[in-house]
C-alpha cells in the first residue's frame, strides 16, 4: 500500500513538473513575441518618420520575417500541447500575417493544418471525458468543441451528438427517474430535472407525462394545503406511491418554496 502511495505521487510530481515546463516554454514564446512586435513597431515608425513615409520592401520583408517566424513558433508549440488557449494564440498570429498579405504560403497553410488538428484533438478528449463522466458539463463542453471544431474547417461530427451523447443523457435520465421513484429524495428529484435538462438542451428525450405507472385521477382534482401536509404524502394518497411527489410539484409552480414543507392554506391542483 505504501508502495503504491509513492508512486501515486511521484506520478503527480512527475505531472506537476511537466506543467511547469511546459508554462515556461509558453512563457517564452509569449515573450518572444513581444520581442518581435516591438521590433516589428520600430521598423514601421522609422518608415513613417522617414523622407518617403513608408516601409522599403526591405523594411517590409523584415517585417514579414518577424510575423511568419513567430507564427511558425504558435504551430509548432500547437501541435505539441494542443490546448483551446494555444489554438486561440495560433489563429491570432494567422490573423496578423493574413492582414500583412502573407497567407498561402508554407508557413501560414502549415499553421492552419496545426489548428484544425488540435480543434479535432479536442474533440476526441471531450468526447473521452463525456463518455467517462456524461452530464450537463460534458455535454455542453463536447457540442463547443464539436462547433469550434467545424468553424475552424475541420469535418463534421455532429454524428457524435446522435451516436454518443444523445444516447448518454437519455441513459441517465431513465436511471435519474428510475432512482427518484425508488428514493424520492430532492436531491434524486433535482438530480432527475438535471438530467432531463441536459438530455432535451441536446435535443434528445424528455421525460414522459404522465410518468408512467402514475395512477390516474379525475381530472379538476383539488387540494388545499393543510399545516401539516407534505408532498410525499399527497403522492401517497393519490397516487398510491411517495414516488410520484414531483408531479404534483410540477404542475403547481410557485407554490412551494420547499417542497418538505408546502405552504398551508395555499390550494393546489393534482394532476391527472
Amino acid at each position: 500500500m505504501r508502495l503504491m502511495q509513492l508512486a501515486r505521487e511521484a506520478r503527480r510530481i512527475q505531472r506537476g513538473d511537466r506543467a511547469a515546463l511546459v508554462d515556461r516554454q509558453h512563457q517564452s514564446l509569449l515573450a518572444a513575441d513581444k520581442d518581435a512586435d516591438r521590433r516589428a513597431m520600430a521598423i514601421m515608425n522609422q518608415a513613417a518618420n522617414s523622407a518617403q513615409g513608408a516601409m522599403t520592401p526591405a523594411q517590409f520583408a523584415e517585417v514579414q520575417e518577424l510575423i511568419l517566424k513567430g507564427l511558425k513558433g504558435h504551430a509548432e508549440f500547437l501541435r505539441r500541447h494542443p490546448t483551446r488557449q494555444n489554438i486561440t494564440d495560433t489563429m491570432d498570429k494567422f490573423a496578423r500575417a493574413q492582414s500583412m498579405g502573407m497567407d498561402g504560403n508554407d508557413i501560414s497553410d502549415d499553421a492552419m493544418r496545426a489548428v484544425q488538428t488540435g480543434a479535432k484533438h479536442l474533440v476526441r478528449a471531450a468526447r473521452t471525458a463525456f463518455l467517462k463522466h456524461p452530464g450537463p458539463k460534458t455535454g455542453t463542453d463536447l457540442i463547443a468543441e464539436i462547433a469550434n471544431n467545424e468553424i475552424l474547417g475541420g469535418e463534421s461530427a455532429i454524428g457524435m451528438i446522435e451516436r454518443d451523447v444523445i444516447p448518454k443523457l437519455a441513459e441517465q435520465l431513465w436511471q435519474a427517474e428510475r432512482l427518484f421513484r425508488r428514493v424520492p429524495t430532492m436531491e434524486n428529484c433535482q438530480a432527475m430535472i438535471n438530467a432531463e435538462f441536459a438530455s432535451t438542451r441536446m435535443g434528445g428525450p424528455q421525460l414522459p407525462s404522465p410518468p408512467p405507472r402514475l395512477r390516474r385521477i379525475k381530472a379538476g382534482t383539488t387540494r388545499r394545503i393543510g399545516p401539516r401536509d407534505m408532498l410525499s404524502a399527497l403522492s401517497m394518497e393519490y397516487y398510491g406511491s411517495f414516488g410520484f411527489w414531483d408531479v404534483i410539484y410540477r404542475d403547481n409552480p410557485g407554490v412551494f418554496t420547499d417542497p418538505d414543507k408546502p405552504t398551508a392554506n395555499n390550494t393546489i391542483t393534482i394532476p391527472f
